[in-house]
């Protein structure tokens, strides 16, 4: 399989967008029903899908690989700290998923109040990944039953078979020379996903909005919003500390692997910070702390969410990453 065609870009057929909120029996469901999303401007969609080869045309690698007898010395007792030089990777992929944290829903009317029960899906926005291969565990199961059966007993160029299908179902994988089996084709290591979430402001968006609301103790000057905006602009979530825990893998890549589905969540805490003029007893919103109130990963029979929580309520975005078969 070639890595771009893994490239998430491709919308699911007949997928539409929907508000959960609406479907249940909650007792705002009559209003949460009536809820649009934007048909065009705040769908999420991928900006790219760059495929880099790991090794330049002058043989240096995009990360540090180290031989055996360097990994004995240098990361004994440490899973997956650098990559294994008999074994590296070939190519990597770099993609973005774009979409709206807050402000997507069109509201049919007012509404009925500021409970966080009546706002909450407002901060809820759910996205899912979906990655197909063209093995899944039958393959694997039948691939394993053969070379039980044959083992030892099949010959390829004199040496045993160690793989019979998988190598041609896989990719072959980079091996170097001296590795048993590379000159049969040894099955390449499934993709290697390494997430990540950034969160960037909208700022035309943002000053719109501002003009048309006129929100409490916010800058008024131009510059006083530059300064405010720039304090959460480019936020980026560390979630190396939780992708350690679904592998034990130092450099926190999530294999992705047939009929799998992980769960990653995340709740990002949002305080404002007000300054209060001693002398005139005016109010300034001056900046934001931030920060992740807590990260779980783990394999998942359901979706997985990315909470965030502004205040006393919490955004809620549901980040899928989820592997099925061709």
């Amino acid at each position: 399989m070639k890595l771009r065609f893994l490239c998430p870009k491709k919308d699911v057929p007949a997928d539409s967008i929907t508000n959960l909120y609406g479907t249940g029996r909650g007792e705002y469901a009559h209003f949460h029903d009536k809820w649009a999303y934007h048909p065009t401007k705040d769908r999420f969609k991928v900006a790219n899908c760059t495929v880099t080869p790991f090794f330049d045309a002058e043989g240096r690698t995009l990360r540090k690989c180290l031989s055996r007898d360097q990994m004995r010395q240098k990361s004994s007792g440490k899973f997956r700290l650098f990559c294994l030089a008999e074994f590296p990777p070939k190519n990597v992929m770099d993609y973005r998923i774009e979409g709206p944290l807050t402000s997507h829903w069109l509201f049919p009317e007012v509404r009925p109040g500021m409970d966080f029960r009546i706002t909450q899906p407002e901060f809820v926005v759910d996205l899912e990944t979906t990655y197909q291969l063209i093995i899944d565990n039958k393959f694997l199961e039948v691939e394993r039953d053969f070379m039980t059966q044959s083992a030892e007993t099949d010959y390829v160029g004199g040496y045993p078979r160690l793989w019979a299908a998988e190598p041609y179902a896989r990719g072959k994988g980079l091996c170097d020379r001296k590795v048993r089996g590379c000159m049969q084709g040894i099955p390449a290591n499934p993709p290697m996903l390494l997430p990540g979430i950034t969160l960037r402001v909208n700022r035309k968006r943002t000053k719109t909005l501002i003009d048309e609301v006129n929100p409490l103790y916010w800058p008024t000057s131009e510059e006083g919003l530059t300064v405010l905006l720039d304090n959460i602009d480019n936020t980026v979530l560390d979630l190396i500390d939780g992708l350690r825990q679904l592998s034990s893998a130092e450099d926190g890549y999530i294999g992705i692997k047939p009929m799998t589905k992980v769960m990653i969540r995340v709740t990002w805490q949002v305080t404002p910070i007000y300054v209060i003029n001693k002398w005139s007893g005016a109010i300034l919103l001056d900046r934001w702390t931030q920060g992740i109130k807590s990260l779980e990963v783990g394999y998942f029979l359901s979706f997985c969410d990315f909470c965030v929580c502004a205040g006393s309520g919490c955004t809620h975005i549901y980040l899928v990453s989820r592997v099925n078969n061709w």
